[in-house]
């Protein structure tokens, strides 16, 4: 479902509800305005009640829970003004890709696949309960009268739930009771996901393991294995009866086979005709994505290993393609950096350019000169072969730099001459990584106790932050089928992962110190306390200006983030 389809959806249950309450169809409890439905009754007041019987206790574990938000609105407010500044100065680092990335909408935040939506709507409405329900138990602790309870609906999903306070009740007394009161939305989330995080690393997924096979994640548009029916979510079993249990594997195996290749699947058997094939590109030299390259100066060519191997006799070839025979120089191509080795070597900053060999080693890609690299030491001067438009190829020396990228002042493209090639196309799904990563052990990049957490939570954008090769958006189609599990386990580790996700998310938010969240309205009332003792005449007033100002703070902030994201 995209965003335009959605939106149709929303404007015509909109229309509906608000004809249908204009011309009093609707029940009393149930009140619309615009898109939105509230649900409202005065039962659940009884159960409030109830709840707060025993207000010692809550008293106590209010407070411990109103230091948590405001430590962590500072720290809110803290990552807000960094991340604009950044967004600012840097605005590449801004990584919000699209407007939609930011909505927690299944099918339209491309995170967020279609199929999860129930998961996450469950998780969604149990977060909103339990977090409004933890402000209404405080009221009543306080002694705040609670005018209605309830739940609004954006159409027909749910968008929130609240607990009105009474509407006379005078907030500048009992600041106490009021700040435990905000601070118990967000503690509340925070005790939910921590609950079913126990379950879900304990016995839900005690009993998850990865499938036989390597599961696919991802298969490349053209590509050999795409043209011979293999897709994501299929496990490759074996190649040419050699057994595939990882990527490692499939390389040792497809290295030790032909040109054909009889792939095993979970779900039959395929033949591949391996090419070589572009799958990815950019740059001036590059090939178009699905260019096949059958031939390196008349040699031919059917493997990504033979590829390399004839590439390294040529550092400038014809290649025969199916649309004909093209000359390349075959090496890792890039832009020079202003300041950089190969920029003060003569060629010039932000000059397309090819390395072709340095110091006496081949170079095709990245990996090369990393490796040719290796043992020569910052201030060394050592001899490069270079190819440009303007003087073909061409020798020189350059002055090594330090190990910060740009490596030799070279802005690299990806592949060789910007042409990430391969013979079969497909790639592996870490399965095992992500069951790691949930269970607590983090990714690579993400290690220590904190990115443990942080990898956790992650994990739906592990693809674009570079922690994994895919986003995990939970055990969904068509991935589920890289694991294993009893019926109905991996149903309930989704509930129980996106519940997790969720109330973090819930919890986080509103701790920024933002009107209307929850930290706005804690930052009012402490600095109107503190004015309060300070003498100064109106500490409700200051209280206001103070959460005015701030707020309007992180607005900007937040538009600036977001703005960079979608303009830069």
């Amino acid at each position: 479902m995209n965003g335009l389809a959605l939106l149709a959806a929303v404007v015509a249950v909109a229309l509906l509800a608000e004809a249908a309450d204009r011309l009093g169809y609707l029940p009393g409890f149930v009140s619309a305005s615009g898109p939105f439905l509230t649900v409202s009754t005065a039962r659940g007041k009884r159960l409030l009640d109830r709840l707060a019987t025993a207000p010692v206790p809550w008293r106590a574990w209010g407070n411990l829970g109103v230091v948590a938000v405001v430590a962590a609105s500072v720290v809110a407010t803290v990552g807000v003004v960094v991340a604009a500044l950044l967004a600012v100065t840097e605005p590449s680092s801004a990584g919000i890709a699209t407007p939609t990335a930011i909505l927690v909408v299944p099918g339209v935040n491309e995170f967020l696949p279609l199929s999860a939506a129930p998961e996450l709507l469950l998780a969604v409405l149990v977060g909103l309960a339990v977090h409004e329900g933890a402000h209404g138990v405080y009221c009543r602790v306080a002694g705040i009268g609670v005018e209605r309870v309830g739940i609004a609906l954006l159409a027909v999903v749910p968008a929130g739930a609240f607990v009105q306070p009474d509407r006379g009740a005078d907030e500048s007394r009992g600041l106490a009771g009021w700040a435990r009161m905000y601070a118990a939305g967000p503690t509340a989330n925070v005790v939910l996901g921590a609950l079913c995080l126990l379950l879900l690393v304990g016995p839900v997924l005690g009993s998850v393991g990865v499938a036989p096979g390597l599961a696919v994640g991802g298969v490349f548009d053209g590509a050999p294995a795409a043209e011979a029916g293999i897709a994501p979510g299929d496990r490759l079993l074996a190649v040419n009866g050699t057994a595939v249990t990882d990527g490692d594997s499939l390389d040792a195996a497809l290295a030790a086979a032909g040109a054909r290749v009889r792939v095993e699947t979970d779900d039959g058997t395929a033949t591949v005709e391996r090419a070589v094939t572009v799958v990815r590109s950019d740059g001036p030299y590059a090939l178009p994505d699905g260019t096949r390259i059958g031939a390196v100066n008349g040699t031919a060519v059917a493997t990504e290993a033979g590829f390399r191997a004839a590439a390294r006799d040529h550092p400038v070839a014809r290649l025969t393609t199916r649309n004909g025979t093209l000359v390349r120089p075959l090496g890792l191509a890039g832009t020079t950096a202003q300041g950089g080795a190969l920029a003060e070597a003569g060629i010039g900053p932000d000059t397309p350019v090819v390395l072709l060999s340095l110091d006496g080693e081949r170079v095709l890609d990245l990996a090369d000169l990393t490796d040719a690299l290796d043992g020569l030491e910052p201030g060394e001067r050592v001899p490069v072969v270079v190819y440009t438009d303007a003087g073909g190829v061409r020798e020189g020396a350059v002055t090594l730099g330090g190990t910060d990228a740009p490596l030799v002042g070279l802005y690299t493209d990806p592949g060789v001459a910007g042409s990430v090639v391969s013979d079969f196309g497909v790639g592996g799904y870490p399965a095992d990584a992500y069951l790691g990563a949930l269970r607590g052990e983090g990714l690579p990049g993400a290690t220590g106790p904190l990115g443990r957490v942080f990898a956790f939570l992650l994990l739906p954008f592990a693809g674009v932050l570079g922690l994994a090769p895919y986003g995990f958006a939970g055990f969904e189609a068509p991935m589920r089928a890289a694991f294993s599990a009893p019926t109905g386990t991996l149903a309930a580790a989704n509930v129980l992962f996106w519940s997790v996700w969720l109330n973090v998310q819930l919890a986080a938010f509103n701790c920024i110190p933002l009107f209307p969240l929850d930290g706005g309205k804690l930052l009012r009332g402490g600095v109107a306390g503190a004015a309060d003792r300070l003498g100064v005449a109106d500490p409700w007033a200051a209280g206001t200006y103070a959460m005015a100002a701030l707020s309007v703070l992180l607005f900007v902030g937040l538009l600036a983030v977001l703005a960079a994201s979608w303009l830069g």
